[in-house]
Formats: C-alpha cells, structure tokens, sequence
C-alpha cells in the first residue's frame, strides 16, 4: 500500500487550459469584486435584451371578434409605457353595470398578447381535446 493521500479537488485549484478561459475567469471575477446583485442582474438583462427583436405592426394586428367570442378569462399584460398611458384615460360608463375602459397598446404588449392566445390554444386546448377524446 502507498502512504499517497486522495484529496478532492476544487475549482480554485484547478487552473484553466487556454488563455481565453483565463481570462474570461478574470474578467467575470472582476466584475463580480466591483457588482452589487442588483447591478449584476441590470446588466445580465442588458445582455438579455440586445438579442430581443421587437414586433413590427403586422404580426400585432388584434381583431376583437376573436378575443372577445372565445371562451375562458381575458388575461392581458402591459407593459409599464402602456399602462402609465392608459392610467390617464378616462373611463365612461356605458350601460347598467358596465364601464367601457380605453385601453391602448403598444405593438410588444399586442404581439405578446396574439402569441399568449396563440400558445394556449396550440399548447393547452389542443392537448386537452387530444386527451378527452383519446386520440
């Protein structure tokens, strides 16, 4: 038997091969020395956001006989823009027990809201009329 003892490695031991990975390490541990964990999560979203596309006006199109002729609840997200916007609008009313709210939306709040509708029915309805119907 040798008197060799196993001992486990860390990652601080462990030196990294190519020079590039060196200095990537010392570029995350410099800002990780200089960022709070908010400003840390404030530039990863930078990042995020870069590589966002923003929705042109024809795959925004809403039609209100679609949404309002399906069935279930009506879940809307604004985004801050648009509801500051909307906050300043007046609301009127229009019948016994019924307010009509104006509400506008920009072009990322109604693309997210077809893709919303677009997703739950693909995704949801369709998986459960599949089920139901054992198919």
């Amino acid at each position: 038997m040798s008197d060799k003892k196993v001992t486990k490695r860390t990652t601080e031991d462990v030196v990294s091969k190519t020079a590039s990975k060196r200095k990537q390490n010392e570029v995350q541990e410099s800002i990780a020395e200089e960022l709070s964990p908010s400003e840390k999560r404030k530039e990863w979203l930078k990042e995020k956001a870069k590589t966002v596309k923003i929705p042109e006006e024809d795959a925004a199109v809403i039609k209100p006989g679609h949404i309002f002729l399906e069935q279930g609840p009506l879940i809307i997200h604004l985004c801050s823009e648009c509801k500051k916007f909307n906050a300043q609008r007046p609301a009127t009313i229009v019948g016994e027990g019924r307010v009509e709210l104006p509400m506008a939306m920009c072009a990322i709040c109604r693309h997210h809201f077809n893709r919303q509708r677009s997703v739950r029915f693909f995704e949801h309805e369709l998986a459960a009329i599949k089920r139901d119907m054992d198919l």
